[in-house]
């Protein structure tokens, strides 16, 4: 049976066995609960900031507070760091801060006229790349994780926004506005050197929130060229385009699981309905509703890196926080950052990879 119980200010709808249940954490993975999980947090009794924790709420730290404004918390891949933008500073404008993954040697890389966001780093930790529109408008950038060597790898007067590097490190993808034309965006990539710019969509309609699978060979995103938002495949060089939803089916925020088989996104039947998270099994396969959720909407969501467990943000009332259940069921709903009014921007801290000869 479903019975509600107050989370983080909202009402969720957990399964359990007697009227009463509470929110459980005991049947998350243990490889899910032993995980960190980095977000932000609003009106937390430190003040607003990024913030760590375990995948089951545990062990909570600070890695960065104030009054200001902070978002989009990304890891160093080796772990060692978390880089993300906030208005710390007090000049208006938001820059790119990194602090290591103790809270300690917190560092302002980008103290320069103009506003820098989306900070992501790349699989080797030796860039960070980042909007920025210090030139006039939002351009993609690159530099040293230590601010050093900043380069604009996109120069021009289109908007460019969502990057993301691929796994090998070669190519970000982004989107990027399209000139003359309102609410048109199209998906591009180019190599961290500003070489290879290249159109991967063209459907004359929003293609935005590119995310490349973990094994490399391909691109997720959102498009509403079926006029309603929808998610997409492509193959990573752009070709072989199809839809992975059905078109009764609002889509969003696509995430791949760690072994690229499987896509989470919001998605809801009708704008009248609040979103719920689904899984599919590549294009055309078996949708599944894994969060069933009562009267929440739901956003963003990030796999745990045993892929057997996913965190999302989910809202209620003008509140939002952060969920954790497994994949499979949508059970063991365990709530993140209770102690705040507003929780944002799950982000698991990734597992060491091999290093390469």
């Amino acid at each position: 049976m479903f019975v509600t119980v107050a989370v983080i200010g909202m009402l969720v709808a957990v399964e359990g066995s007697a009227v009463g249940a509470s929110v459980a954490t005991s049947e998350l993975p243990a490889s899910t609960r032993r995980a960190e999980l980095a977000f932000v947090l609003e009106a937390n009794t430190a003040g607003n900031g990024v913030f760590v924790s375990r995948g089951d709420g545990s062990k909570q730290r600070t890695i960065a507070a104030s009054a200001a404004t902070y978002d989009g918390p990304s890891w160093a891949p080796d772990g060692s760091h978390l880089a993300f933008d906030s208005d710390r500073d007090g000049d208006g404008d938001f820059d790119i801060w990194v602090a290591n993954a103790k809270g300690a040697e917190l560092t302002n890389l980008t103290p320069t006229p103009g506003s820098d966001a989306s900070p992501v780093w790349s699989p080797r930790g030796d860039l960070i790349a980042f909007t920025s529109n210090r030139d006039g408008n939002f351009d993609l950038y690159v530099m040293r994780p230590d601010g050093t060597d900043v380069r604009n790898l996109t120069n021009d007067t289109e908007q460019v926004a969502n990057p993301q590097w691929a796994p090998d490190g070669r190519s970000i993808a982004f989107s990027r506005t399209t000139p003359g034309v309102r609410n048109q965006s199209d998906i591009w990539t180019v190599a961290p050197d500003g070489s290879g710019l290249t159109q991967l969509t063209r459907s004359g309609s929003a293609d935005y929130f590119p995310t490349y699978a973990p094994n490399g060979r391909d691109i997720a995103f959102v498009s509403q060229r079926d006029q309603f938002p929808r998610i997409y495949l492509m193959k990573a060089d752009g070709s072989a385009q199809e839809a992975a939803t059905p078109p009764d089916l609002l889509a969003n925020f696509p995430a791949w699981s760690p072994d690229s088989t499987e896509l989470s996104f919001t998605g809801q039947r009708s704008p009248k309905e609040p979103p719920d998270v689904f899984v599919v099994r590549r294009a055309g396969g078996r949708i599944r509703n894994v969060s069933r959720t009562l009267d929440n909407a739901e956003r963003v969501s990030a796999w745990a890196p045993d892929g057997k467990s996913i965190a999302v943000t989910s809202a209620f009332n003008g509140q939002e926080g952060i969920l954790v259940f497994r994949a499979s069921d949508g059970k063991s709903l365990t709530p993140v950052g209770l102690d705040s009014s507003r929780a944002l921007f799950p982000t698991w801290k990734p597992r060491p990879r091999p290093r390469r000869p």
